[in-house]
C-alpha cells in the first residue's frame, strides 16, 4: 500500500501578506520549515505511547499531530487554529494559550474531545480521517493566514508521517517508529 503526503503553503486571505507568500509544494518541490509548522502526524494510531485511559481498544490510542517551531520567533500558540480539512467537512480547533520557542514542539491529541486536556498535551475537537484528509494550520489573530497544510491518502496502521531528514525538514516520509515530540 502506498501513501502520499502533499504539503501546501498558501497565501493569506484577500490581502497579500509577504510573510506568507503562496508556494505550492509537493514531493519534488518542498521547503524547510522556518516558523511554526506541522512536523509529524499519525492518523491511524494503534500502539504509540499515547494511551487515553478513558477509552478502550483501538480508541485508547488517539490520533495526534506534532507542531514544531523551526527557527522563527517565539510562537504564541493561541494565535493559531488547527483545521481538519476533509472536503466537504471542515472542523476547526483553536490552540490553547502557550508559546513555542525556536526548536520546541507541541504535541496535540486529535480525539474529538477539545474539552479534555492532559497536562501540557492539548486535545482538538476532531479525529483525523484514516482514509484521506488534510490538516491545516492557520493564524487566527492578526492577519488571517494559511501557515501550513498537509494532504494525505490512506494511512497504514501505526505509521506516522514526518518531516525529514530531521525536524522541520524539506521532505516527508512515512515511519513505523513514530517520534511524537522527539527527533525525526
Amino acid at each position: 500500500m502506498r501513501s502520499t503526503v502533499l504539503l501546501f503553503l498558501a497565501g493569506c486571505g484577500v490581502e497579500y501578506q509577504p510573510e506568507c507568500a503562496a508556494v505550492l509544494l509537493d514531493a519534488e518541490d518542498s521547503v524547510r520549515c522556518s516558523g511554526l509548522c506541522i512536523n509529524e502526524f499519525m492518523a491511524n494510531n494503534i500502539d504509540t505511547w499515547l494511551l487515553d485511559p478513558d477509552d478502550e481498544g483501538e480508541e485508547a490510542y488517539p490520533d495526534w499531530i506534532e507542531l514544531y517551531n523551526g527557527g522563527g520567533p517565539i510562537a504564541d500558540t493561541s494565535a493559531y487554529t488547527l483545521v481538519r480539512d476533509d472536503s466537504p467537512f471542515e472542523i476547526t480547533s483553536v490552540l490553547p494559550e502557550g508559546s513555542l520557542e525556536s526548536g520546541e514542539c507541541l504535541l496535540i491529541i486529535a480525539d474529538g474531545r477539545s474539552d479534555q486536556s492532559e497536562p501540557d498535551i492539548p486535545h482538538v475537537g476532531f479525529n483525523l480521517n484514516k482514509e484521506y484528509g488534510g490538516i491545516r494550520l492557520q493564524k487566527t489573530r492578526g492577519p488571517g493566514c494559511l501557515v501550513d497544510r498537509v494532504w494525505y491518502d490512506d494511512q497504514a496502521r501505526g505509521v506516522s508521517w514526518q518531516r525529514q531528514p530531521t525536524d522541520g525538514g524539506e521532505d516527508w516520509a512515512s515511519q513505523v517508529a513514530a517520534t511524537p515530540c522527539g527527533m525525526n
